[in-house]
Order: C-alpha cells, then sequence, then structure tokens
C-alpha cells in the first residue's frame, strides 16, 4: 500500500521548480546564484522528460 505522503517525480519537480523561484527572490546572492542554477537544471530536466 502507499504512503499517502509519496508523490510522483513530475510533481516533486514541479514544487521544487515553484519553491526555487521563491527562494531565488529573497535570498542572498550566493542563494539567489544557486537556485537560479538548480531552477534551470530542473525546469530543462523537467521539459525533457514531458517531451518523452
Amino acid at each position: 500500500m502507499a504512503d499517502e505522503c509519496e508523490i510522483d517525480i513530475f510533481t516533486a519537480v514541479d514544487l521544487a521548480i515553484r519553491d526555487l523561484r521563491e527562494i531565488s527572490e529573497i535570498a542572498n546572492e550566493v542563494g539567489r546564484a544557486r537556485a537560479r542554477e538548480c531552477l534551470a537544471m530542473l525546469e530543462n530536466a523537467y521539459a525533457v522528460a514531458l517531451e518523452a
């Protein structure tokens, strides 16, 4: 039986993208840079996965 807290990978990545957008707006410069890098990586991976 699946745990009720489990989500699929697409939902997890979508939520991470949303959170990283928010973080990139409020973090210090180093945090913003890292958040933007992670955001770009996840957005690219998400787009590629959706095309598959």
